[in-house]
């Protein structure tokens, strides 16, 4: 996104659920994640087999937050592979 490095999200948690959002297992962590500029995409590969009906990220953490909980995302693409 186009917005300070400072609310860029560095520590996150993506679940996935089979029973349409009532409980979710952790599918993949990230943590210290640097973004190295404005408008940067990276790709992240899930290992985990996991078949999913929703999924939901949850952020724990960003860049320098001091005391602000606010974040930016420019945009997140989930793709899978067929099996």
């Amino acid at each position: 996104a186009n917005d300070v490095p400072e609310r860029d999200p560095m520590d996150w948690v993506l679940e996935g659920s089979t029973d349409g959002g009532s409980t979710w297992n952790t599918i993949d962590a990230r943590s210290s994640v640097i973004f190295d500029s404005r408008f940067y995409r990276k790709t992240f590969t899930v290992d985990k087999r996991y078949k999913a009906n929703a999924f939901r990220f949850r952020f724990l953490r960003v860049r320098e937050s001091n005391g602000n909980p606010r974040f930016q995302i420019g945009s997140i693409d989930l793709y899978g592979k067929s099996t």
